[in-house]
């Protein structure tokens, strides 16, 4: 029983450490100067409303707002930076995002279009949208669905969320989608969106993240929405959470696996 018990926990481990490591970490963004993000790291920023800001912890994290107070239009502020997903492959996307505010009108994924302007030019992405009234404290996740905005996840302002974008780019372009908060991997029932189409065919391969935020009427004013820890896997679909340190799950497993021997040895003395 204890050699069963041993070789389970062996290779529990060793799937954990292999998941993690087909991640690549594409930005965490702490090596980049508090300011505006232009130029930085292989990054394009149209406005000065798109910069590196300090999570007042210890990161420094994406951040990205719209302040038009004399009721203009949208200035759709943006930002993005290459990335290749190739055709005909699988691929796993993850990043985590946060609220500031809860007055949001926000986007985050990927595009294939040379030079991105708005959120028309998003293959498939996550948005962020007001949630009731303002001042709740709360804010709408939904993710794109085939052109729309399908499945939607009721989120709090302050609270990290993770974010897996499983990408199938064929002949069909699908994907699916998993939120969640916390330090766990995705689960089912963290899933969003299953097998969904994109929001248009692709044109051979994903070339750019992109986020973008837009104006919220009525008074065109939207907080500060925060990106960070962003990992891409090219080798398939990856359900382990990059962010998190191997020794956590290690604990996790030392601690389950000697309460089954616990109550093993308990059953034994009792029989």
């Amino acid at each position: 029983m204890k050699k069963l018990i041993l070789l389970l926990a062996l290779s529990t481990l060793a799937f954990t450490s292999v998941a993690n490591a087909a991640w690549l970490e594409i930005e965490d963004f702490d090596s980049i100067p508090v300011g505006h993000i232009n130029g930085q790291h292989g990054w394009t920023a149209s406005s000065t409303s798109v910069d590196i800001e300090s999570d007042g912890v210890s990161d420094h994290v994406l951040s990205y707002w719209n302040s038009r107070p004399d009721g203009s239009a949208s200035s759709h502020n943006r930002c993005y930076k290459s990335l290749t997903i190739p055709n005909n492959s699988t691929a796993t996307l993850f990043f985590r995002v946060n609220a500031v505010g809860d007055v949001l009108r926000h986007y985050f994924g990927m595009t294939d279009k040379a030079s991105p302007s708005s959120d028309n030019d998003y293959a498939l992405s996550i948005r962020a949208t007001t949630w009731g009234s303002a001042g709740d404290g709360k804010y709408t996740l939904n993710v794109s669905e085939d052109g729309m905005f399908g499945s939607s996840l009721t989120a709090d302002v302050g609270v990290w969320y993770n974010v897996w974008l499983i990408i199938r780019l064929s002949a069909n372009d699908r994907f699916d989608a998993y939120i969640n908060s916390g330090d766990g991997y995705a689960t089912p029932t963290d899933m969003q969106l299953s097998n969904v189409y994109m929001n248009y065919s692709v044109s051979g391969e994903l070339t750019k993240l992109l986020g973008i935020v837009t104006s919220e009427s009525p008074n065109w004013q939207v907080t500060n929405f925060w990106i960070n820890d962003v990992f891409l896997d090219t080798s398939g679909a990856n359900y382990s959470n990059p962010v998190v340190p191997e020794p956590f799950y290690l604990s996790f497993i030392m601690c389950y696996l000697l309460f089954i021997i616990r109550k093993f040895n308990m059953i034994k003395i009792s029989g």
